[in-house]
């Protein structure tokens, strides 16, 4: 493989960190000295990393290449140079007179396995403020992933994109303590996508005395729908709805933090809103056939065990089993709601009549996104400020939960990836 020529070092006998572009390995100590002759970081938004992305937004959404994975479209438009450009000027405005963002040096990055694209999406954003990068992506790799690492292998083999390679590096490692602790202590960003048990285990790993840590904890998602808004809409407005529902919940299993596992019905009239849950389910029950969906056996069995032992626990709670696809719990309040979830097309409903007052009850900061039909801006603005934090980082469309920003989680990962410079004279 011609990658395989322009990085090789010989591979050691004792292999504790392997390349997941081109499969050469190295021991630990080997792989931080090569990290250590790297280049050092390069300017935000320099001319080779806009042109690595536009290079490689071009190869995922290369037509000729089948299958064409909904995931790595999304990614390659992410990459288009319209959008870096909009992350570029995004940059541009965190800076201020007599202030300027450099990068902070090497970003580590762990990332997680439930999601087969974010490993690039984090790196991405680090590479484009002009950071050097270790991304540890999980040895259970998709298809969809595979896809990304060899366009991503074959670029970096271009003499144009020399510095890059040299100072990017996208590998597997076992969870070996040892590693993970050297890793760590060359890192001046750490970025860990894992999860609560996941953070817990780095933290004890140290960080170089001005390291820091950017931490993605397990988080839970909702979706709310004006009951209203889909009475009024016609056939082709429902499909669509159902089809951008489909994208949100169904892409990763709902395995996706930002995944709708709670549906909150906004109705203003309360003996009209089962007909119009009843048109909604159809329409996404038409969606997952479209799609050719078919929900695993284990999952399956899963949700039916959580779903009987949520509805066994009160009086009220109806349990509906639409297809091995769809599962739909309907709540008679909240306080029956725990954010344990199988993923897989499990979904609970609760109706409210006083959005706001029901919201500020039930957030806590567990919760990531909303993701809204019938809701607009203003109100979203208002429950947002009477939450104050509470709860929820991210209001978006249905359609949108997915859709990866550079701001997430509260983070605004463009400042957190750069260190700002006074100049006071």
């Amino acid at each position: 493989m011609v990658a395989a020529t322009r990085m090789s070092t010989v591979t050691d006998a004792r292999a504790d960190v392997t390349s997941a572009l081109t499969g050469e390995s190295w021991s630990i100590e080997r792989f931080l000295q090569q990290i250590a002759e790297a280049p050092p970081p390069g300017r935000p938004f320099a001319s080779e990393s806009i042109a690595f992305c536009e290079a490689l937004s071009r190869d995922l959404l290369d037509p000729r290449h089948a299958p064409r994975y909904p995931q790595v479209i999304s990614l390659g438009y992410w990459l288009r140079p319209a959008s870096v450009e909009r992350a570029r000027e995004s940059f541009v405005r965190l800076q201020g007179e007599g202030t300027i963002l450099v990068p902070r040096g090497r970003v580590l990055h762990i990332t997680p396995a439930n999601v087969d694209t974010m490993f690039a999406y984090s790196w991405i954003l680090a590479l484009l403020v002009g950071n050097s990068n270790i991304v540890r992506v999980t040895t259970r790799t998709t298809d969809a992933t595979r896809r990304i690492l060899d366009a991503t292998s074959l670029l970096l083999c271009d003499p144009a994109f020399d510095d890059l390679q040299r100072r990017n590096h996208i590998v597997f490692t076992g969870h070996d303590d040892r590693v993970s602790r050297q890793l760590s202590s060359v890192a001046d960003v750490r970025v860990v996508w894992g999860g609560d048990a996941t953070i817990e285990h780095f933290r004890e790993f140290p960080l170089p005395a001005r390291g820091r840590d950017v931490t993605f904890p397990n988080r839970h998602s909702l979706a709310i729908l004006d009951a209203d808004a889909i009475r009024r809409a016609d056939e082709h407005e429902l499909g669509a709805l159902a089809d951008h529902f489909f994208n949100d919940a169904y892409w990763f299993d709902q395995a996706a933090c930002s995944s709708p596992r709670l549906l909150i019905w906004v109705a203003r009239h309360a003996d009209r809103v089962e007909d119009v849950r009843l048109r909604f389910r159809d329409a996404v029950d038409s969606a997952i056939r479209r799609r050719a969906y078919e929900a695993e056996t284990g999952v399956v069995l899963e949700k039916m065990v959580l779903g009987l032992r949520t509805a066994a626990a009160a009086d009220g709670i109806r349990y509906v089993r639409d297809s091995n696809e769809a599962t739909w719990v309907e709540l008679p309040d909240l306080a029956h709601y725990e954010r344990e979830h199988c993923g897989g097309g499990l979904f609970f409903e609760f109706v409210t009549h006083d959005l706001e007052e029901d919201l500020v009850g039930f957030l806590d900061p567990a919760d990531q996104t909303a993701a809204c039909y019938g809701v607009d801006r203003n109100l979203a603005l208002t429950l947002a400020r009477r939450i104050n934090g509470r709860g929820i980082d991210r209001w978006v469309r249905i359609g949108e939960a997915l859709t990866f920003g550079s701001v997430w989680d509260g983070y605004d990962l463009l400042e957190e990836f750069a260190r700002r410079v006074l100049v006071d004279l």
